[in-house]
């Protein structure tokens, strides 16, 4: 399930094809509320593309290289009797992309777009041991994921002189190939049982967006846009093995997914002196998803089966992003920038029945009733710390720093037993660093950002018993900025 769930966040996350708008800023700490970067807001909020002059092209190949172990183990006693738990995971996630962008200045209009390759896998593999008074279970499990995807943009603006409104537009497909092999075992009697399932995953996306520009950095720059997005997916099983006998797939179980999100931020800059510079961010996002499966039905009423699709759980997410920033330039050309960003979280997830049937208990449930339920609540808090200074004529070196730590409560209640369970205090934390330099030669300018950073992180709550579980990281990313302006 850990291997599933990862792998299911790699192919279904809206950030596919996530990477920074901007190389430079990225090598400060990811700071962006109190520094201003023309040539990345373009892409972001359409509008600023009226702050770029002539012909603007950049190429930002990226490759990244995410590892990732992890293992916990849990222990309590109940009626006695002992029982303990523990795990181990690792995943490794690589990534190359090609993505190029541009915008043409036709004063008062301006167009742009972009266009990106991408070529990525990920490969998981976990282990895991219950020990109960009188029998035990493992579990060892491999996955391998890989595909290509592409992108593409388009983008337009307009200044009306001291305010601009822009639009922009985008599409994303994305196919991946999917094997995954387990093996259980089970003592007392010491059985065993394996299975190789291979499967293809192919998403598509939309999304439209708008944005709006006024004023200045020396009176008040005030900036708002809006997304809205649409994404299906469907992953279908090609090949299927039990206990080395290959299984007919004349009816394939197919998990079909449609997702919608959209999100809204504004922000304001104002310019203290020629020093200093200050920031302020507010925004706020939200994403529905529903799950359908397709496969051959059981219950009372049909015990033949079914074999049509059916809805089988629903999720639902709401983000808020409070951040405050300030930026400030040395006698030397040089910029430093320190921002506090506060985000609270609300995930909700609901898996529902697909046939009718009854509980233990004798109460009756029917297709699409509610089979179980979880909330999380999270607050994330951000502290980002960046700096820039020049070395020589056109050359500058910039190094900077992320730190984020939450807190988490979780609420699950299953339909089965009519349990409800509740998981407060638990905590984690991450840290991120970096470093890079640019350097411009007109009228080309070259962005450099290197981030390999270990991530330590740490959680533990109490659930039976107490339970912790640790998590090493080591994040390698390579970004590369090859801007032109003419």
């Amino acid at each position: 399930m850990r291997i599933l769930a990862a792998v299911l966040f790699f192919l279904m996350s809206s950030s596919l094809f996530s990477q920074p708008n901007s190389v430079r800023l990225f090598g400060m700490g990811n700071v962006s509320i109190a520094v201003p970067d023309i040539e990345g807001e373009a892409f972001v909020n359409p509008a600023k593309a009226v702050r770029l002059t002539g012909v603007f092209l950049r190429l930002r190949p990226t490759y990244l290289r995410d590892s990732r172990s992890s293992d916990g183990s849990s222990s309590y006693l109940s009626g006695g009797s002992s029982y303990s738990s523990n795990y181990s995971s690792d995943n490794t996630q690589t990534d190359a992309l090609a993505p190029v962008d541009g915008v043409i200045s036709l004063n008062p209009l301006y167009v742009g777009g972009s266009a990106s390759y991408r070529l990525s896998s990920l490969n998981s593999s976990s282990e895991s041991r219950q020990t109960y008074p009188t029998s035990s279970q493992s579990n060892s499990s491999k996955s391998e994921t890989s595909g290509p995807g592409t992108r593409m943009a388009v983008l337009g603006a307009f200044d009306f002189g001291g305010v601009s409104i822009g639009g922009s537009a985008s599409m994303s497909n994305e196919s991946q190939e999917y094997k995954f092999s387990n093996v259980y075992a089970y003592s007392p009697p010491g059985t065993t049982n394996s299975n190789e399932d291979e499967s293809k995953f192919e998403s598509s996306g939309t999304s439209l967006g708008a944005g709006f520009l006024a004023g200045s950095l020396d009176t008040y720059e005030i900036s708002v846009y809006g997304n809205l997005g649409f994404s299906k997916s469907e992953n279908k099983p090609t090949r299927s093995v039990s206990n080395g006998v290959p299984q007919p797939l004349n009816e394939p179980y197919v998990n079909r997914y449609e997702a919608s999100n959209n999100s809204v931020y504004a922000e304001i800059r104002k310019r203290i002196d020629e020093r200093f510079l200050l920031g302020g961010r507010i925004s706020r996002s939200s994403s529905s998803s529903d799950d359908f499966n397709k496969s051959r039905w059981y219950s009372s009423s049909s015990p033949q089966g079914i074999y049509d699709e059916r809805k089988t759980g629903t999720s639902e997410e709401t983000s808020y992003e409070f951040g405050a920033g300030c930026s400030w330039t040395v006698q030397s050309g040089g910029v430093f920038s320190v921002e506090f960003i506060l985000s609270p979280n609300t995930s909700t997830r609901k898996g529902l029945f697909p046939t009718e049937g009854t509980a233990f208990d004798g109460r009756v449930y029917r297709r699409g009733d509610v089979a179980y339920e979880a909330e999380d609540k999270r607050l994330a808090k951000t502290l980002r710390l960046g700096g820039e200074i020049p070395v020589a004529d056109g050359l500058y070196l910039r190094v900077g720093a992320e730190v984020i730590w939450s807190s988490l409560e979780n609420t699950s209640r299953q339909f089965y037993d009519q349990r409800t369970d509740k998981n407060t205090g638990v905590d984690d934390g991450a840290f991120y660093g970096g470093g890079g330099f640019s350097y411009a030669l007109s009228p080309f300018r070259v962005d450099y950002t290197l981030s390999a950073i270990p991530r330590i992180m740490y959680s533990s709550y109490s659930y039976y018993g107490p339970y912790s579980t640790s998590q090493i990281d080591v994040l390698m990313r390579h970004h590369l900025t090859i801007a032109l302006q003419l």
